[in-house]
């Protein structure tokens, strides 16, 4: 049972660093920022608190995030 409340756990805060990172590129799509590579792992590493080197995240969880904030960014520019 402790198992499966730690996987729930750890499944609850990858998706809410997820959806912080996501805000933080939403912020920057609609200012009309550039976001690059750079920007991304900056963004990824503060959401999830570490770097990818480090393990704490991968580049599969950057374009997830890049895509939470494309799916909010399209939900915010149509229904205005």
């Amino acid at each position: 049972m402790l198992a499966t409340t730690t996987l729930t756990a750890d499944r609850a805060s990858k998706t809410d660093a997820l959806f912080s990172a996501g805000g933080e590129i939403l912020r920057l799509f609609l200012s009309q920022t550039r976001v690059n590579t750079f920007t991304l792992k900056n963004i990824l590493s503060q959401a999830f608190g570490g770097s990818d080197a480090n393990g704490y995240w991968q580049w599969k969880d950057a374009y997830e995030a890049v895509e939470i904030a494309l799916v909010q960014y399209i939900i915010s520019n149509c229904w205005r």
